[in-house]
């Protein structure tokens, strides 16, 4: 083959990806104002990775837009190319809708999708008030769990109940996770260990690692616990420590 046949195509080659890059990039744009139109137009792109993540960004439109039931959402999501895609639009479809049975056609993220739905709507069943072991939490949370479709006693379930309770703490104590009984205890007790390294990663983010003995910001503030102690202890602290106070 020579040069000139080989330039040339190269270059139709990188001539049609900028097509369908700007067709991609015009679909996007309509989304917001027009999300029919742009998921007629996001199907037309050759390029499935292009294809699909366009799809996705119109359907979740017309999932919040609420003008299509949920079951034609699910359906529409069915005719995507990829499973992963597919799977990640009955996602998107389940969290605008807060609706289980869009979960249930969620595939690989069908459990990922139940259990964002359970910690979203949280604020509307979990009181202020509510202690990690304070009956009535429990009981909402095995209704909310019955609701979203996760299996009864799920201790995933759990952890994201304890996870908001120990977060709304002043001050982080797991002694309020005593009470509770087995595995219940275990589960909120390692939540709030998972809760305080968080925080640990978010100081350390923020450069306010204290050294020892120095103060604990607030957001690190805990009862006496030696497990979270020595979790802050295993984090080096932002910036040189005095002499002899290196961890």
């Amino acid at each position: 083959m020579s040069a000139l046949p080989l330039v040339a195509a190269l270059w139709a080659c990188g001539s049609s990806d900028a097509r369908q890059r700007a067709r991609y990039l015009e679909a996007m744009e309509l989304i917001s104002r027009d999300p029919e139109t742009a998921w007629a137009r996001c199907a037309a792109l050759r390029d499935p990775s292009l294809a699909g993540d366009c799809a996705l960004s119109a359907v979740e439109a017309m999932a919040a837009g609420g003008s299509e039931s949920t079951a034609d959402l699910l359906a529409r999501c069915a005719r995507l190319a990829e499973a992963r895609d597919r799977d990640e639009c009955a996602f998107q479809v389940g969290e605008r809708r807060d609706d289980p049975e869009a979960c249930a056609a969620a595939g690989a993220f069908a459990d990922d999708c139940r259990l964002h739905l359970l910690s979203a709507s949280m604020p509307r069943w979990l009181p202020a008030s509510t202690g990690p072991a304070d009956p009535a939490g429990l009981a909402a949370l095995a209704q909310q769990t019955h609701r979203v479709g996760l299996p009864e006693g799920d201790l995933r379930a759990a952890s994201a109940m304890f996870r908001a309770l120990l977060d709304r703490q002043p001050v982080l104590d797991r002694g309020a996770c005593l009470p509770l009984a087995s595995p219940w205890r275990e589960a909120c007790w390692h939540t709030g260990l998972v809760l305080f390294e968080d925080r640990l990663n978010q100081a350390r983010d923020r450069g306010v690692l204290p050294c020892p003995g120095e103060p604990l910001p607030a957001s690190l503030a805990h009862s006496p616990d030696s497990e979270l102690d020595a979790a802050q202890a295993r984090r080096p602290p932002n910036g040189a420590c005095p002499p002899g106070e290196a961890p």
